[in-house]
């Protein structure tokens, strides 16, 4: 036999309201009935009679629940790539494509050396790039 979960709806609530004393922050519960009834009092215990706003209901709202929609590889658009027409490779570009190769292994020097071979190779500045041609001819 499955097991079907079904989200459910209380069929009973039990409200309980506090109300402080304005005298002396005593603190008072009332039921929501006892909210209800018109005219209804409390006496504190520093004599301070307390007269609770009439509470007519109480309405219990559910959260809604959004799907997300999950974009497809089609539908999400791709960044162009930074190519350079001159084939200069920009010192934004080789520091962030040392910083890559250093999480490899590769110390700072050895990671400009093979960043500027790639680059000399491909004639591109993009990162992507340039790591990948180092990284495919260790």
């Amino acid at each position: 036999m499955k097991n079907k979960h079904k989200e459910l709806k209380p069929i009973n609530a039990d409200v309980s309201l506090e109300y402080k004393c304005p005298s002396c922050h005593a603190s008072h519960w009332l039921f929501l009935r006892e909210t209800r009834t018109k005219g209804f009092r409390i006496v504190c215990e520093c004599d301070a009679i307390i007269f609770p706003k009439t509470i007519k209901e109480i309405k219990i709202v559910y959260q809604q629940i959004v799907k997300e929609t999950v974009e497809t590889t089609e539908s999400i658009k791709k960044e162009p790539t930074e190519e350079i027409p001159f084939a200069i490779l920009s010192e934004r570009s080789l520091q962030e494509c040392c910083k890559t190769l250093r999480y490899f292994g590769f110390d700072k020097k050895e990671a400009v050396e093979k960043i500027t071979d790639a680059f000399e190779n491909l004639q591109t500045d993009n990162i992507k790039e340039l790591v990948n041609y180092v990284l495919t001819h260790i």
